[in-house]
């Protein structure tokens, strides 16, 4: 990936949010990455789109979008997540998906989706995985922002990226699971049912048994979804309690047991 080393301008100048010389300058600097590493909002190996999402620059990310939508980030690196209240890790190779989903960015993925309705060649966002494997929806039980709710009840989210694995061959229920998150074990739920919380007109043909194969895998060490949710609860780090994973594998028992009785 192409490094701006030449001039720091460019990147300063969407730090500073000004839209101005973004547009002036778009032709010259676009598709660049930055390649300080010190300085006070500095990330080095991200593309100026990528700063545009983390500081909800909204005009000078609507102005790179076209440019820079499917750049990934060059290095790993920690972004606030308001959920979790910390800096949480995230992987290179992430999209700003990845970073819109962290930083709780609901208004990048509004325009993402209009961009979907209107120019279907921006529908690849949905599918992108970092270096650890992650697609944006493996990431949604982690930050559990309302962004990423907003994403994990997208159609077009849910058909490309339902069976995303990490590394790790680690599943989305297994995610819910492991982080105790009721909304999204009420989520799994409804995908095998009516698929309301898609608001979509026509369901989505095998998402019950997806969601049924989901439940069965394991991950590289022969683990189950049981195994994430009887891991201990991890209050400190991910806001994950006890009584709210015990919910959770209440929820996917109840599914898997309805997976069971219809095989009967």
């Amino acid at each position: 990936m192409p490094l701006c080393k030449r001039d720091s301008a460019w990147f300063d100048a969407i730090l500073k949010n000004d839209l101005v010389f973004v547009q002036n300058n778009l032709e010259k600097y676009q598709r660049q990455y930055e390649s300080r590493s010190k300085g006070a909002g500095i990330r080095q190996g991200w593309a100026g789109i990528h700063y545009a999402v983390e500081l909800n620059h909204d005009q000078i990310f609507e102005a790179l979008f076209p440019y820079e939508f499917d750049l990934l980030t060059d290095k790993p690196t920690e972004l606030y997540c308001p959920f979790l209240d910390r800096p949480a890790s995230l992987d290179s190779g992430s999209s700003i998906i990845h970073i819109a989903l962290t930083t709780n960015n609901v208004k990048v993925l509004q325009y993402v989706f209009k961009q979907w309705v209107e120019n279907p060649e921006y529908g690849d966002l949905a599918g992108v995985k970092n270096d650890s494997g992650q697609s944006g929806l493996l990431v949604c039980p982690v930050v559990n922002t309302d962004a990423a709710m907003l994403w994990a009840t997208n159609e077009r989210v849910i058909r490309n990226e339902i069976t995303s694995v990490t590394n790790k061959d680690q599943n989305f229920v297994m995610m819910v699971a492991m982080m105790g998150r009721v909304a999204y074990a009420e989520l799994i739920k409804d995908f095998i049912g009516e698929q309301a919380k898609l608001n979509i007109d026509v369901q989505i043909e095998q998402l019950k048994e997806t969601i049924q194969e989901l439940m069965e895998s394991l991950d590289d060490e022969e683990q189950g979804w049981r195994h994430y949710g009887e891991q201990e609860a991890d209050q400190l780090n991910y806001k994950t309690f006890a009584e709210e994973k015990q919910k959770v594998i209440d929820i996917l028992a109840e599914v898997e047991q309805g997976f069971e009785d219809s095989d009967e």
